[in-house]
This record gives structure tokens, C-alpha cells and sequence, in this order.
């Protein structure tokens, strides 16, 4: 071990392990709903879905319904996924917290290729 280094007693270090472990099982459990929708969802699933949560984007209320809407991504290819995301993510029906409002979520498309 490096000098200065603390090894953690054995209960932090089980705690900081189920805090990765959810973490990623969070993270797998969306990326691997992209895989039949994404031919490169293997390879740069879990960044489109870092790239989805950093996206900056608007709210809206729409009737019964808050209205999230992501701006583009930054890789053409990526919008054409996100939708298969924004529908599970829909189907869900999450409400928003202290609120009757239903989340339901939309990205920007990217504009058509002339």
C-alpha cells in the first residue's frame, strides 16, 4: 500500500460495495433494454445512457402529465435509440414526487437528412 493509504474497516467497505453494485445493476437493467434497438448497444450502451442523463432538456406541463423532453445528443446514430428508452421509461408510470403528475419522457429528433 501506498503511504497514507486507509484500508476501510470491513462494514464502510461492504456498504461502499452494495452502493457500486446498485449502481451498476441500475445502470444494466436500461442498457440491456437497448440491445435489441441498438445495433451498438454492447459496445457504448451504458455511455448513451450517461449521455441521456447529462443531456440537458425541458419540462413541461401537458394536462395530467409532467413533459421531460432531452435535447440532442451529441452522435447521430444515438437519437434513434433513445426513444426505445423514453418508452420504457413511460411505461413505468412514475409519478413525480408530491405531485398527481405523470413523468413521461421525449427526446429531440434529430432533423432529416437531405
Amino acid at each position: 500500500m501506498a503511504p497514507g493509504t486507509r484500508r476501510l474497516d470491513a462494514e464502510s467497505k461492504l456498504v461502499t460495495h452494495g452502493v457500486r453494485m446498485s449502481a451498476y445493476n441500475g445502470e444494466s437493467t436500461p442498457a440491456r433494454l437497448l440491445v435489441p434497438h441498438y445495433r451498438r448497444a454492447e459496445e457504448e450502451g451504458r455511455a448513451l445512457l450517461r449521455e441521456t442523463v447529462r443531456t440537458s432538456g425541458s419540462l413541461e406541463v401537458v394536462g395530467a402529465h409532467l413533459q421531460g423532453r432531452l435535447n440532442l445528443l451529441s452522435a447521430p446514430r444515438r437519437p434513434r435509440a433513445r426513444p426505445v428508452l423514453c418508452d420504457q421509461l413511460n411505461q413505468t408510470k412514475i409519478r413525480y414526487p408530491g405531485t398527481d403528475l405523470m413523468l413521461r419522457y421525449s427526446g429531440a429528433l434529430p432533423p432529416p437528412v437531405a
